[in-house]
């Protein structure tokens, strides 16, 4: 998708408020601006989510926040379905989570060696 048709993307879907639809209005004649907030999807770097405030893929908002939330949450699924705990035999599936149970002779064990 262009930084342009990202941008009409913006304007015409509900899922976005009316303010932001409105800081995006007062930008339509200004071609530069709005290829530097719609040219690319704002990146996770060493510091983190960081960018300028403002509407926009290449900026931090509530939508950009949205976004990262959501692909931190679909890569801790993808790690609790694809680790080696989820193959373990002590493990217990509960509504597509994966929970590891404390195995008790591990629990023995570090009681033995805390005892000693």
């Amino acid at each position: 998708m262009s930084y342009r048709e990202a941008y009409e993307s913006w304007l015409s879907n509900p899922y976005f408020d009316e303010d932001t639809k409105e800081e995006l209005r007062s930008i339509a004649n200004d071609e530069k601006e709005i290829e530097d907030r719609f040219y690319m999807d704002l990146e996770f770097g060493t510091a983190g989510l960081r960018g300028v405030i403002g509407a926009g893929t290449n900026r931090m908002n509530v939508y950009t926040v949205r976004k990262a939330t959501q692909g931190l949450a679909n890569y801790i699924i993808c790690l609790l379905y694809t680790s080696d705990a989820a193959d373990e035999e002590d493990s217990v599936d509960l509504g597509g989570r994966r929970i590891i149970k404390k195995k008790k002779r591990t629990t023995k064990r570090v009681g033995r060696v805390a005892t000693k």
